[in-house]
């Protein structure tokens, strides 16, 4: 690899896109609206839970779906 490197050539990337797929965060405090705004940009569809959702989950790491616990396991 280090060959590679020097030489600017490192191939066609190995592993599937993001790109329309889904994530599901489980705990969606700050740690977890964090991710959901940095996967955002990948293209990924986000669905969220937490114990209570507040009206104050606003912005760019917001989910495209959220679900409770209770829903979660049914």
């Amino acid at each position: 690899m280090e060959v590679s490197v020097k030489q600017k050539k490192l191939g066609e990337p190995t592993g599937d896109t993001l790109l329309g797929k889904t994530v599901f965060i489980l705990g969606s405090g700050k740690i977890g609206m964090d991710l959901a705004k940095r996967l955002r940009p990948f293209g990924v569809n986000i669905i969220a839970t937490k114990r209570i959702w507040s009206s104050n989950n606003q912005g760019y790491g917001k989910p495209d779906g959220k679900l409770s616990p209770e829903t979660f396991f049914e």
